[in-house]
């Protein structure tokens, strides 16, 4: 179960401010000023361990810095029936755009950590990326679109401690109403060296900013 455990976590923790989350997309698609409540379910592809994410989290945005911290679960994974639970925090900086400007590009990093029962592992994952957002406007909904490319690292203490840098990246588009309420389509994949198959994670989610 250890060795099983090992594999498993070095897979999935190229995997995916949240997806310091398991099966939960990195979101780095701009500052909201205010404070914002959001959710996301996400899904899992075979190579990022299987499964299915739920994610809570609550973000207090300013004008030039925000800062979030997320619960979440993970459950169905290739690491046994339980749910297993994460816990994290990231911090954003906006580097350029502003309220009249389309194009915004935001700096994100953050923590997340996770300890299964599988074996003693215990995961920690730290992204460091750079988000890039357009912003469409529309009478009743803007649209914004992103990508954010990124460098990911990672420690798992198994029967070992394992630590390791790869590349990833996440995008997706968001859908922003006047009232304050979103919606978000995210997808993530990270580029794990020696894995064939690379990990992957759609999530689909919904917000609310308190202006």
């Amino acid at each position: 179960m250890r060795t099983l455990a090992s594999a498993i976590g070095l897979s999935i923790l190229a995997t995916p401010l949240a997806a310091q989350a398991p099966a939960i997309p990195i979101m780095n698609a701009g500052l909201s000023r205010g404070f914002s409540l959001a959710s996301m379910v996400g899904f899992n592809n075979v190579a990022a361990g299987d499964g299915t994410g739920f994610l809570l989290s609550g973000t207090a945005g300013f004008r030039r810095v925000a800062v979030g911290a997320f619960v979440s679960g993970w459950s169905g994974s290739a690491l046994g029936t339980e749910t297993v639970v994460a816990r994290g925090a990231s911090v954003a900086v906006k580097l350029a755009g502003g309220p009249l400007v389309p194009v915004g590009v935001t700096l994100l990093t953050g923590a997340g950590y996770y300890s299964p029962n599988a074996g003693g592992l215990t995961n920690w994952r730290v992204p460091v990326g750079l988000g890039i957002s357009w912003t469409i406007p529309q009478p009743v909904v803007a649209l914004k679109f992103w990508v954010s490319p990124r460098l990911d690292y990672s420690r798992i203490r198994a029967t070992r401690t394992t630590t390791a840098t790869e590349f990833g990246m996440s995008g997706g588009v968001n859908f922003g109403f006047l009232n304050g309420f979103g919606l978000d389509l995210a997808v993530d994949r990270s580029f794990t060296h020696g894995l064939g198959a690379k990990p992957a994670s759609v999530g689909l989610g919904a917000s609310y900013n308190f202006r």
